[in-house]
């Protein structure tokens, strides 16, 4: 990965701690990893950097057509884009539906198809560790629960070809007809 700031003080600290939290040689000042890249990473980083304008704009045409087709579909809601937000990478689409059961029936129609589809990434506090650890449960966040439960990733990459797009929309129509 890559963090960039312009506060001297988190970039010393982040430098600190991606280099076994050292200050200065030998000096560990706090409990750091070995979280530096090789030069081949580096490479291959700049190279996609020189890429990205491209890829921003090939998801948001993609987010975007989404957006409008999913409007259009009653029982599903498009992506949200929060107001704060001036641009969104869109890693990942997220529609949500209205219940968990027309989520796992559209993502199962949608596999039949030949269409990958995600339930995402499950929310922290139902991950073992913070169950484990904090003590944390599904009732504790309901909305959260409700939300991750009700969400799915559908298939949004850079270059992704309007038919593909449109097999992917016409399914989810299809899933829930």
């Amino acid at each position: 990965g890559m963090v960039t700031t312009s506060d001297s003080s988190l970039a010393s600290d982040i430098r600190s701690l991606l280099n076994q939290g050292q200050d200065g040689r030998y000096n560990h000042v706090a409990l750091g990893f070995n979280y530096r890249m090789t030069e081949m990473q580096a490479a291959i980083g700049i190279a996609q950097m020189r890429r990205l304008p491209w890829i921003l704009a090939e998801k948001e045409r993609i987010a975007c057509a989404y957006d409008e087709a999913i409007l259009g579909i009653p029982g599903l809601q498009p992506a949200p884009r929060p107001g704060y937000a001036t641009r969104q990478s869109w890693f990942m689409y997220s529609v949500t539906c209205e219940t968990r059961a027309v989520r796992d029936a559209m993502a199962s129609r949608m596999e039949d198809e030949g269409i990958e589809t995600r339930n995402g990434f499950p929310p922290i506090h139902s991950q073992p560790y913070f169950r484990e650890q904090f003590g944390y449960g599904d009732s504790d966040f309901p909305v959260t629960m409700s939300t991750w439960e009700r969400k799915l990733d559908i298939p949004c990459w850079a270059g992704m070809p309007e038919d593909t797009q449109g097999q992917v929309i016409d399914s989810m129509k299809r899933s829930l007809a």
